[in-house]
């Protein structure tokens, strides 16, 4: 393979270190930006299990707050 399909070619290892903050998003290629960025937009709709823990302790004591199916704001 020549250099320069070797160059095109997104090291997903270099992508998975910038989105776990070992080395800056400056350091990627063009092509694995745009796979950083959108695997890093995919995460933020993760829910992980201390914010699920949060949400619910929050319920609990009555300070819940989401958005229904309209879009309005609900109170639980």
């Amino acid at each position: 393979m020549s250099d320069s399909l070797k160059q095109k070619k997104p090291n997903m290892h270099r992508v998975e270190e910038a989105l776990a903050g070992k080395i800056s998003t400056d350091e990627l290629t063009a092509v694995e930006q745009d796979i950083h960025h959108e695997r890093y937009m995919d995460s933020l709709w993760q829910t992980t299990p201390e914010q699920k823990a949060f949400y619910a302790e929050q319920v609990k004591s009555g300070k819940g707050v989401g958005i229904d199916e309209l879009g309005n704001t609900v109170y639980q």
